[in-house]
């Protein structure tokens, strides 16, 4: 039984964290910050109230562990969350250990597209970055020289 989920008093993530250590346990807060605008960066958890702790022996202690209210229980003992879904979310930290949220672009600058359907279907383009509301900025090739455009995300495929 790898991996399992508690879940944690209000606001003591950290409190539940510092404790399953000092019991010897392995845990894992994952956290991003929130930006807002002219304010101070404040670092939040992921999941609020949630913390994934491994279990390599008797899990029974948790539920006396300080900030901790329960184990999130499957049919037969804790519900194991497989290991590969705690990698997913330990490969989007950056280097000081934050999640990242920010969506990976789906297209490079540079990389070649052309739209599926359309006015400008079949109509090689060039990817020149992301406009508002999924909107793509393009380099149209059109009578022998780029033209920037517009064009919907979904339309668009690489080349």
């Amino acid at each position: 039984m790898p991996w399992v989920a508690a879940m944690t008093k209000p606001n003591c993530e950290a409190v539940a964290e510092e404790n399953l250590r000092r019991q010897g346990f392995a845990c894992y807060v994952p956290r991003f910050q929130q930006r807002y605008p002219n304010k101070k960066t404040q670092i939040r958890p992921l999941f609020p109230r949630y913390i994934f702790i491994y279990i390599e022996r008797a899990w029974y202690c948790l539920r006396g562990t300080r900030g901790i209210t329960h184990v999130i229980m499957g049919e037969s003992g804790p519900q194991p969350i497989p290991a590969n879904e705690i990698e997913k979310l330990r490969a989007r930290q950056d280097k000081k250990g934050y999640i990242n949220l920010e969506p990976r672009p789906k297209f490079l600058p540079g990389e070649a597209l052309r739209a599926k359907e359309g006015p400008l279907a079949g109509c090689l383009m060039v990817y020149d970055g992301m406009s508002a509301h999924e909107r793509v900025k393009v380099l149209v090739s059109i009578l022998g020289r780029k033209v920037p455009a517009e064009i919907d995300e979904k339309v668009l495929v690489a080349a």
